[in-house]
């Protein structure tokens, strides 16, 4: 029987707040600190969040479940709204449990306490998407909007490129002099500490962030040495280059090329395709220019400049037009 006691606002409010929950734990940079240490806080943070989340869709699908059976004693006939919500609540809950389950024999057997984390921040992933399907779905069985969003592999993809173009400007095309070494690597190590305090870093391959944590390491111990070693930098800004330009390698992801040449054709068709352009490119076509920042150099040098002029934009939107 559906409980009494069952209100769907309340229940949509505690996914809402376990939600919140998870994007506090995500933003927080454990890669900072003793990982042996953390990890012991963070699996039992996440082992409390599985089991409020499960509670918290046990009591949907408990309210919900009568319709789950009615739906069921009718031949050919379609779940309803209510009954589908039931269903979802059990595969959510299942998949939950079972990604739990697999974090607990994984950690066991996984000496690296940065892995620990990855693998645990991965699980706290899962729960906020089942959260935010959930919460959605309740919303829409009382006529509402959502008020949880999820991150879309793609908005994940799009803000990974955007960190690594900057990544690029911060280091420079090519290699400093001397004297703006240093200022340089500090740009860079901005760059990535303001990485790994996002929660597209947890999105990152384990090589990646294996990667990602060694560089970090080789620039702060140069950036702190009371004597700098010219060489060890130079190699350091050189090790740097080759990693941002690896990174680059998401351009080739189906997503982000269909994504691109969609925006790079809305632009041209508005500004280009028939004759003479206008002087000013649009703040709503310049909005979705800064989505493809990582695409294209000149691109970015344009955004970074804060350029408006369509016809300072036209060589490299038409050359993009040709190529995606």
């Amino acid at each position: 029987m559906a409980s009494q006691d069952f209100q769907p606002a309340v229940a949509q409010q505690e996914l809402i707040t376990l939600a919140g929950n998870v994007d506090a734990i995500r933003r927080f940079r454990y890669v900072d600190g003793e990982h042996a240490a953390l990890v012991r806080e963070l699996v039992a943070a996440v082992e409390m969040m599985v089991s409020e989340l499960v509670g918290a869709f046990d009591g949907i699908q408990g309210h919900y479940e009568p319709a789950v059976r009615v739906s069921s004693g009718r031949e050919s006939a379609p779940l309803t709204e209510a009954a589908l919500l039931a269903e979802l609540c059990m595969m959510s809950r299942q998949e939950v449990i079972d990604r739990i389950s697999r974090l607990r024999a994984e950690i066991s057997k996984i000496d690296d306490g940065a892995e620990k984390v990855a693998r645990s921040m991965g699980l706290l992933g899962t729960l906020r998407r089942s959260a935010v399907a959930v919460e959605n779905a309740l919303a829409e069985q009382a006529g509402e909007k959502g008020r949880l969003s999820a991150r879309s592999e793609l908005e994940l993809a799009i803000s990974i490129r955007a960190a690594f173009a900057a990544l690029r400007r911060a280091l420079g095309e090519t290699a400093p002099p001397l004297s703006a070494l240093a200022e340089r690597l500090r740009g860079a190590d901005t760059v990535l500490a303001g990485l790994l305090s996002r929660d597209s870093y947890w999105e990152l391959s384990s090589h990646e962030r294996t990667a990602l944590h060694g560089l970090i390491q080789r620039l702060r111990l140069w950036l702190g040495a009371e004597d700098r070693d010219s060489s060890t930098g130079r190699y350091l800004w050189g090790d740097l280059r080759r990693f941002s330009e690896a990174l680059g390698q998401l351009n080739e992801r189906p997503q982000l090329v269909d994504h691109d040449r969609g925006v790079i054709r809305a632009v041209y068709s508005t500004l280009y395709a028939h004759g003479r352009p206008p002087e000013v490119v649009q703040p709503g076509l310049l909005r979705q220019l800064r989505r493809v920042e990582g695409r294209d150099p000149e691109v970015d040098r344009l955004l970074v400049a804060e350029e408006s002029r369509a016809s300072a934009w036209q060589a490299a939107i038409e050359r993009l037009y040709e190529a995606l």
